[in-house]
């Protein structure tokens, strides 16, 4: 008898486990399984589950009845008590459920609470401009919104600061995207409807039934709150306040545990990686990373502070990187413009494009009147993750290659 409660125990809550820790910040800092496992223990948690709270449950039972030792019954419940505090307090997709409540604000509205130097994710897109707090999006990962009439996911993994959103969306299925783990320091989503797992670096499906398709991505911007509003003075703000105990001390937790700040002084991820790390740039590294048509390239954030216009060419498309000084925000921008492809230089004013024409351009690829008060021509954007750290970049992106700034 003591070997088959000592299996209730050991495979009862080793099921349950392997549902639950691999989708914790605090486990995987000690150990990061591979992606195809992580997704695999979540397609089937329900049924591991069940099981392993079924074996664990037995052995209550035979304690009530008198077939078992008390302490036996006493070390099963425990085990599930635990399972079920670290399911509310440790497992991503609870712990970074979306959130429950919204308010959608003016610009003047939001000065009231927001202070200028608040980092935000910026997106602009079918004519809207709207900005949310990076701190508020760093526990859920994801907030879903409708811009210009559309769905759009807005996106923001904090161990690897990159911001990106996307169109909610797959061959005209909305999308209803939760965060379920972190690989590699990046945050992995789901799609419980179709069972789609999504990368978010990757922007695309890795794994499900539409695995390999990409999800139409729309830029975010990482800037100060008054840096947004310098170049969408029309933006709203939408206020994302976590609610209840839990959720503000999770938010406090997290805030203490993962700071940005204290991410960049670090030497190395939070999490351990598989596989290896690029070494070409320190880990911790801010870099600008452009893919187009497969063809990846790091802008160094150093290297733009020194040369903030850099010409290249990637995937066969001109494009032009650009970095405003005074607003700390790089931009990435096709150089194809009404038939004609142009070559950007830094001019006498650091951070803004003069084109071969001799005309002005600002961070947003806005073509400026001579006297700076009126718009032209509009650069096509190049979706970019700005200001993410070297190794999320460079394992995701194996065969990128980094600016010289000399192309």
């Amino acid at each position: 008898m003591f070997w088959f409660r000592l299996f209730l125990v050991v495979v009862g809550g080793g099921l349950v486990a392997a549902t639950l820790l691999p989708f914790s910040p605090m486990t995987l800092k000690l150990y990061m399984p591979s992606r195809e496992i992580m997704i695999t223990l979540h397609r089937h948690r329900v049924g591991l589950r069940a099981v392993g709270l079924m074996l664990l449950s037995i052995l209550p039972i035979l304690a009530l009845a008198g077939e078992a030792p008390a302490r036996w019954g006493w070390t099963s419940a425990g085990l599930a008590a635990f399972f079920l505090v670290f399911f509310l307090t440790g497992y991503v997709p609870v712990v970074m459920r979306p959130p429950p409540v919204d308010r959608a604000m003016s610009a003047s509205e939001a000065d009231q609470i927001v202070a200028g130097d608040t980092d935000v994710l910026g997106i602009f897109a079918d004519g809207e401009a709207r900005a949310y707090a990076r701190g508020q999006l760093a526990r859920p990962h994801i907030f879903t919104d409708d811009i210009g009439g559309r769905q759009v996911a807005i996106t923001y993994c904090i161990l690897c600061n990159t911001a990106m959103a996307f169109r909610s969306e797959l061959d005209d299925r909305p999308l209803q995207l939760r965060a379920v783990s972190a690989y590699n320091n990046n945050i992995i989503y789901h799609d419980a409807d179709s069972g789609d797992y999504i990368q978010q670096l990757d922007a695309g499906v890795i794994s499900g039934p539409d695995a390999g398709k990409q999800l139409e991505p729309l830029q975010v911007t990482i800037s100060s709150w008054d840096s947004w509003k310098s170049m969408h003075p029309e933006s709203g703000f939408v206020d994302l306040p976590p609610t209840g105990v839990r959720d503000k001390m999770m938010s406090r937790m997290l805030d203490w545990m993962i700071p940005l700040e204290g991410l960049s002084a670090r030497s190395k991820p939070w999490h351990p990686v598989n596989g290896s790390l690029d070494t070409a740039l320190e880990q911790m590294e801010m870099v600008v990373g452009v893919d187009v048509a497969d063809e990846p390239r790091a802008y160094p954030m150093q290297e733009l502070a020194d040369r903030p216009v850099i010409n290249d060419t990637l995937g066969g498309e001109p494009i032009v990187v650009m970095y405003d000084r005074r607003l700390d925000i790089a931009g990435v921008f096709s150089r194809r413009c009404d038939g004609a492809v142009l070559d950007f230089n830094s001019g006498d004013s650091p951070g803004i494009g003069v084109a071969d024409d001799r005309s002005r351009w600002d961070i947003t690829g806005a073509e400026l009147t001579p006297d700076g008060t009126g718009q032209g021509r509009q650069l096509d954007t190049i979706p970019h993750f700005g200001k993410l750290f070297w190794f999320s970049w460079s394992l995701f992106k194996p065969d990128t290659t980094i600016s010289t700034g000399r192309a």
